[in-house]
């Protein structure tokens, strides 16, 4: 919070420590999106509160707060546990835009009547409150709904970087509308808590079919894909392509306090699935699913 909360407000910011916005822009992961144009920079920091930043802190702290939990430290599993919480409050507190209906960043040196304004070029980072469990209720529901639309993120080859409405989703290049795994993955652990059970099963099968397409034919585990063919892009071998067959396992199972697998709700997936090789708690299983 020291180096990345400019205003001061309790929410995180992108930044970079000699105030380079190039180098800021970089540091978000998501190289030439967007989602961050006409930000400025405020000494080190954007001047946006970043929805995607905030959300995967408030997701850091609640996995810290199990590891400490696991490790017999109750003091600091409360800390953490504490810290999530907070941050949630202060994502639905400042980062839900009610007119759209999803979660936003806000630009805090572009006031309007006194309040930040939103920053609207959507990604699939504005879904992360979800992995994080910011989202609930009301607001839960428009954020799925929101990502359901097949006029926007729902396709065939999903999720865009961008939504097929956006003038720049038919560039094709690099965050202006390929499908990056580690953003399907994030989104994926909001899905699989709080999606139904059909959007839950067809958001695995697509992550599934996006990988296992350029796998079977050139053995390629690309860095990113095109969301209109579905075809690997820029390096095709890259460590986390693996995330979106990750995807299809964790739809099929889970791991129980002992680190040994337990099925999942996996209804709506009818295929005749087996899986090799899978390891939990340092053995390797065969999982088979059927009828």
């Amino acid at each position: 919070f020291e180096a990345r909360d400019g205003n001061d407000n309790g929410l995180l910011e992108w930044g970079d420590g000699l105030g380079d916005y190039a180098a800021a822009r970089l540091e978000t992961g998501w190289d030439d999106t967007p989602h961050f144009e006409g930000v400025e920079m405020a000494g080190t920091q954007m001047t946006a509160d970043a929805v995607d930043l905030n959300a995967l802190w408030s997701l850091d702290a609640f996995y810290l707060a199990k590891i400490a939990t696991a490790l017999g430290d109750a003091d600091a599993a409360e800390k953490h546990m504490s810290d999530h919480q907070s941050m949630n409050a202060r994502i639905n507190e400042h980062l839900w835009n009610e007119e759209l209906g999803i979660y936003c960043s806000r630009n805090w040196a572009n006031a309007q009547d006194g309040s930040p304004s939103f920053l609207t070029r959507i990604t699939p980072m504005n879904f992360y409150p979800l992995a994080c469990g910011a989202a609930t209720g009301e607001r839960r529901e428009r954020l799925l709904q929101s990502l359901y639309s097949e006029d926007e993120f729902w396709g065939e080859w999903l999720l865009p970087t961008l939504p097929y409405s956006d003038a720049e989703w038919s560039k094709q290049h690099y965050w202006k509308g390929h499908i990056w795994p580690p953003p399907n993955y994030i989104v994926w652990e909001g899905v699989r808590q709080y999606a139904d059970p059909v959007h839950r099963a067809e958001f695995a099968r697509r992550s599934v079919k996006l990988f296992m397409d350029g796998w079977e034919s050139d053995r390629i585990c690309a860095e990113n894909y095109r969301s209109d063919t579905g075809e690997p892009s820029s390096h095709p071998h890259y460590t986390w392509g693996a995330l979106l067959p990750l995807i299809g396992v964790e739809a099929l199972c889970d791991v129980d306090e002992a680190m040994q697998p337990v099925a999942c709700d996996c209804s709506e997936l009818n295929e005749a699935i087996s899986l090799r090789n899978i390891p939990f708690g340092g053995r390797l299983y065969r999982i088979d699913v059927k009828d």
